[in-house]
């Protein structure tokens, strides 16, 4: 990445093809309508991010649901990582047979559910979802919040 963007936000954050080192898809839709289509899209660009590791996509967050947490237009960093792998207390996009949210994932008190938690808990009400309707889960790795 372009140390001129990390420190003035002037400069490239994109890549091209001719750009070396580790890059990341960026999908320029909502995490939230974007994870349940995603062999459907293709790349906008690519992010160059090498202290960020191991990340498979990143996509805009254009919910409010997160609050300051993960402001409307901040990139998040996603890697794919098997349901079983979610650790309470974590940001996940987690794509359900009926919901597709990003949220904080805390344990619920019935067996077998997760309970799904907004960061604007003042606005937004809890998920309760059956661990066994979850069809894929991407651990929020980093946020780009975008200043405007």
């Amino acid at each position: 990445m372009d140390k001129l963007w990390l420190l003035t936000g002037e400069g490239q954050m994109f890549s091209d093809e001719r750009t070396r080192g580790p890059q990341i898809p960026f999908y320029d839709v909502d995490v939230e309508h974007g994870l349940e289509h995603l062999e459907h899209l293709e790349p906008e660009s690519n992010l160059i991010l090498p202290p960020v590791g191991a990340c498979d996509l990143a996509m805009s967050y254009t919910g409010r649901a997160m609050g300051a947490l993960v402001p409307p237009g901040t990139v998040v960093l996603l890697k794919a990582v098997d349901r079983d792998a979610i650790i309470p207390g974590g940001e996940y996009a987690i794509v359900s047979r009926k919901i597709v949210t990003l949220r904080i994932v805390r344990a619920a008190d019935e067996e077998g559910k997760v309970r799904l938690v907004a960061g604007d808990r003042e606005n937004y009400d809890d998920i309760l979802l059956k661990v066994s309707d979850i069809v894929a889960v991407y651990k929020v790795k980093g946020k780009l919040i975008i200043n405007s």
